[in-house]
């Protein structure tokens, strides 16, 4: 789905990765890790073409990054950003429709009533639907998230980039949201990738793991074969253990 070929990023002057080769596989789920301030969100938003290449080439579907129109590029990535400013107040209703914008041309009124359908039912899913009529700006930091990703749900693309997803969700809402996700962009073929903190998150959901540390390396591969106490412990910067949960799985803490 997503390709990226001998993938070189700056942030400025700083190197943040090089020689990165990664696919994105339909039916696969990615998860990025590493400490703060590595480039886990700048190298998001390269995948997203929203932050320019230093080097090597992704394509996307077979066709360059590069070549793809803005629309197009929505219709097939969704993309979810750390902040998602909104620029004049909007209702969450409002904001989780904004997600089907990709999909409508200007002359387009038919499927109004299908969009309006798909976004109630992702405020359904992230557990806002009694918040639908209710101003953006009105909303605790963690349902501002879940409106943000009503929207990302709402516009239904094959491919999911997402940015700290759980960033202010509770457990409940964490685990919720990011079961729905998994399990539906894997059903029907897709493919998610996302950033994210909670190594036990990464270790729940992401079939595979790209690691960044903080002396400019990387690694990639299964989970179950990059979750090994040196590496956890490199990656998290402090020695970590790990214990066996009563539904076999695996959960890491700090010593």
């Amino acid at each position: 789905m997503l390709h990226m070929e001998e993938v070189t990023v700056h942030r400025g002057d700083r190197l943040l990765c090089h020689g990165l080769n990664l696919t994105i596989a339909a039916g696969s789920c990615w998860v990025i890790l590493g400490p703060n301030g590595v480039g886990k969100s700048t190298l998001l938003h390269t995948m997203a073409a929203l932050h320019p290449l230093s080097g090597g080439c992704i394509t996307l579907l077979g066709k360059p990054l590069s070549s793809w129109s803005r629309r197009d590029l929505a219709r097939v990535m969704g993309v979810l950003l750390q902040q998602q400013e909104t620029l004049f107040p909007v209702t969450v209703l409002a904001m989780a429709l904004s997600g089907r914008y990709p999909h409508r041309s200007a002359w387009q009124h038919r499927n109004q009533q299908e969009d309006l359908d798909r976004a109630r039912q992702a405020l359904v899913l992230v557990e806002l639907e009694s918040h639908a009529h209710r101003d953006l700006d009105t909303l605790s930091g963690g349902e501002r998230r879940r409106a943000a990703l009503a929207m990302v749900l709402t516009q239904d693309p094959p491919l999911l980039l997402l940015d700290e997803p759980t960033t202010h969700l509770d457990i409940h809402h964490q685990i919720l949201i990011l079961d729905h996700i998994t399990r539906r962009w894997r059903d029907r073929g897709g493919a998610v990738c996302m950033v994210l903190h909670d190594i036990n998150l990464a270790a729940r959901y992401g079939d595979h793991l790209l690691c960044l540390f903080a002396d400019g390396q990387h690694e990639q591969g299964p989970t179950r074969q990059i979750l090994q106490q040196s590496r956890v412990s490199r990656l998290m910067q402090r020695p970590m253990v790990s214990l066996q949960g009563a539904a076999g799985r695996q959960a890491w803490l700090p010593e």
